[in-house]
């Protein structure tokens, strides 16, 4: 596994950690919005970079949970920058993160 694949898992953990360690739940009923990111356009056809990055760009204004359903995800390299307003990142066990669609 390379070393910015690990970088983007440890991530990903940490993010959910500090979530948990803040005392929020991950379906917050505080939230503004409510987005499922499969029919915001995650696909599992492609690289969801840019669909990810748009989705959290998208909704900046207000406390925000986007929610994945189940489902296998594909990621190539790069970053995906989160903001403030992420109450939380609900992931089911049967959804997974991939890295490497055609890189």
């Amino acid at each position: 596994m390379s070393t910015k694949c690990r970088r983007f898992l440890v991530g990903l953990i940490a993010m959910g950690a500090m979530l948990l360690l803040s005392g929020q739940c991950l379906l917050n009923a505080e939230a503004d919005t409510f987005i499922n990111a499969k029919n915001a356009g995650l696909t599992e056809r492609s690289s969801n970079n840019r669909a990810l990055q748009n989705i959290i760009d998208k909704h900046k204004d207000g406390m925000t949970t986007i929610y994945v359903p189940k489902g296998a995800y594909f990621f190539s390299k790069g970053v995906i920058k989160l903001h403030s307003n992420l109450t939380g990142c609900k992931l089911i066990p049967e959804t997974t993160f991939k890295r490497g669609y055609n890189e």
